[in-house]
């Protein structure tokens, strides 16, 4: 009789344990490459106008953007280096060089977009300067564009004069 009460006890507190356990179901295999962040966004051409809260999430040859506004999703954007889509019903999917003609400006590469959000030099690299935190670019054609893009301390800043464009992702 003793040794069942004792292995009653043992059956039991091995069951307790065993409901404090964190025991989980594995997980589907999600890209590992992926970079989300929390930022402050702000688009602004003379078509596009957002600025606010927003998430920035950088896959292998994609990067989804979404701004908020009042804790709702007000834009949204897939841009990969050749196509630009929209969840917004602004416009569903475009190329990269569409987009850039309606959108920003017609003489910009097409991968562009893409570059900004994902912190790289734009045009091939023309006019880099690197510093220690970052780099910054400045680009000039006449009446064409004149932009002064920098990565500098999780914020980056493009802007094109000529164009009115001004991107601004600041990483929260």
């Amino acid at each position: 009789m003793f040794d069942f009460l004792k292995k009653m006890i043992f059956i039991l507190g091995m069951l307790l344990l065993a409901g404090c356990a964190n025991i989980s179901a594995p997980r589907p295999n999600i890209d590992k490459q992926a970079k989300h962040s929390s930022s402050f966004i702000l688009l602004k051409t003379p078509v596009l106008k957002y600025a606010d809260q927003g998430f920035v999430a950088k896959k292998s040859n994609k990067i989804d953007v979404q701004i908020y506004s009042n804790g709702v999703a007000a834009f949204k954007m897939d841009i990969s280096p050749t196509k630009v889509c929209s969840g917004s019903g602004l416009f569903k999917c475009m190329s990269s060089q569409k987009f850039n003609m309606k959108y920003l400006n017609s003489e910009y590469p097409p991968d562009t977009l893409y570059k900004i959000f994902a912190a790289e030099a734009v045009f091939g690299g023309e006019g880099l300067n690197k510093t220690k935190n970052g780099f910054r670019q400045h680009i000039y054609r006449s009446k064409k564009y004149d932009i002064k893009y920098s990565v500098l301390n999780h914020t980056i800043v493009f802007h094109d004069t000529i164009s009115n464009i001004l991107i601004k992702i600041m990483e929260n």
